[in-house]
């Protein structure tokens, strides 16, 4: 509600007639003017006072990484990755797209199976494997290797650092609880991490590991650390599925959920 106005008495007798009305609206109007004067200095120092508050913000967008076409590629060096990026997932449903072939004759076969890349060795002491296209370096591989039960004993592998069918690194995880790590170097067999009994290791079905880091190799069998050495004969290559036989006979792994990942 509107309040009750304030009365100003009128001139004084000897004044001219409006004169003090137009002193009142002057001073009124001066008055006027230093608050309106006022009023905008305290909202402009305010706003200063606001924007000097209001925090600093950037943000830099980074390309998205997205691996090569096809199974595999090498990994640039000024690639915007960090650890853990996917750079090959394979989990063998397409064969078109998994790209790693079927063969087989009296001493192999490879063959897509339920969804899963059979290897299977049908002679004793023997060592066959499938190769990824693609070379790569301080990466993690990972896959799950599954032997049926009651199978001959024998080991499934993964190759890695692979130069030539002469020049290699393979991890060997056995259905009898084994494992080892061994190069081979101008085709001469090199151990080094004898074959070790852990309890780690399952008879049927293992998901094993590598972790690559300039000449650091570390192994993991199911998510558990196994052994950690260092070899820095060769630091990049391809990558490979490999299985082994022994003296018995032969030997069948089912190989499935390949991945590899960045390792910085």
């Amino acid at each position: 509600p509107a309040e009750t106005p304030t009365v100003i008495a009128g001139p004084p007798a000897d004044a001219p007639a409006g004169g003090g009305g137009k002193r009142l609206w002057w001073i009124l109007g001066v008055g006027g003017c230093l608050s309106l004067i006022l009023v905008a200095a305290c909202a402009l120092t305010l706003v200063m006072a606001l924007a000097r508050m209001a925090p600093a913000t950037s943000a830099t967008a980074l390309p998205a990484a997205t691996p090569e076409g096809g199974v595999g590629g090498s990994v640039p060096g000024d690639a915007p990755l960090t650890e853990g990026d996917l750079l090959l997932r394979d989990d063998f449903d397409d064969p078109v797209a998994s790209g790693l072939g079927e063969e087989e004759d009296e001493s192999l076969r490879y063959a897509y199976e339920d969804g899963a890349y059979v290897i299977e060795v049908k002679e004793p002491e023997t060592i066959v494997w499938a190769r990824v296209e693609g070379s790569y370096t301080d990466i993690a591989i990972e896959v799950d290797a599954e032997t049926p039960p009651g199978a001959e004993i024998a080991a499934a592998g993964v190759i890695f650092h692979y130069q030539d069918a002469d020049n290699f690194y393979l991890f060997s995880v056995s259905n009898d609880r084994f494992y080892t790590l061994e190069i081979l170097l101008d085709n001469e067999w090199t151990t080094l991490v004898d074959w070790t009994e852990s309890d780690l290791i399952n008879e049927d079905r293992n998901r094993l590991r590598i972790e690559t880091r300039g000449d650091q190799i570390a192994l993991f069998v199911n998510g558990e650390l196994l052994e950690t050495t260092v070899d820095g004969t060769f630091t990049e290559g391809e990558v490979g599925l490999a299985v082994s036989s022994f003296d018995q006979g032969g030997g069948l792994v089912r190989f499935d959920n390949l991945e590899i990942t960045r390792n910085e």
